[in-house]
């Protein structure tokens, strides 16, 4: 990484492949260019499509000043490549126009994917204000199983009483 969370240049190319390999859940680099060069072998078009998802995804996170972990890692370009391939060979007859609008689906994917990881994270994961004795925030289940015992949180206003 370059300086103060900017990416660093071996992020973008790493990226590229990394979204490849993320298609399938695999960690490593390397493994994304070994996908890619099989889709080559495969078809053109799809290797083509593929390519230009992965170029664009890992260029709309750079640009958007994503960190250089995430576009190293590739978990932002992963949904580029696959709405690239849906889009170009798919959905739609494999071909320069539809090309275009594989690679501006990508760009939408790549700027979409944040938003549900957010919506979705737990609750008490999200970024709130800390208690105000600075120990950060507390799962909302932690008073029960501070006690020993997990129960109902409508218990006692179910019973009546403690």
């Amino acid at each position: 990484m370059s300086c103060a969370g900017a990416p660093g240049p071996a992020a973008p190319a790493r990226g590229f492949f990394a979204g490849a390999a993320q298609v399938f859940f695999l960690d490593r680099w390397y493994l994304g260019a070994l996908l890619l060069a099989g889709l080559f072998l495969a078809s053109r078009a799809a290797g083509a499509a593929a390519c230009a998802g992965s170029a664009a995804g890992t260029a709309t996170a750079w640009a958007l000043g994503a960190s250089a972990e995430r576009i190293a890692d590739g978990s932002l370009v992963r949904d580029a490549v696959l709405v690239a391939l849906a889009l170009c060979g798919v959905f739609l007859e494999a071909s320069r126009p539809a090309l275009l609008y594989a690679v501006l689906g990508a760009v939408t994917a790549t700027v979409a994917t944040p938003a549900p990881e957010a919506l979705l994270a737990p609750q008490w994961a999200r970024s709130r204000p800390s208690r105000p004795d600075g120990r950060g925030r507390v799962p909302l289940c932690m008073p029960s199983l501070r006690a020993g015992r997990t129960r109902h949180p409508y218990t006692r206003a179910r019973h009546g009483g403690a």
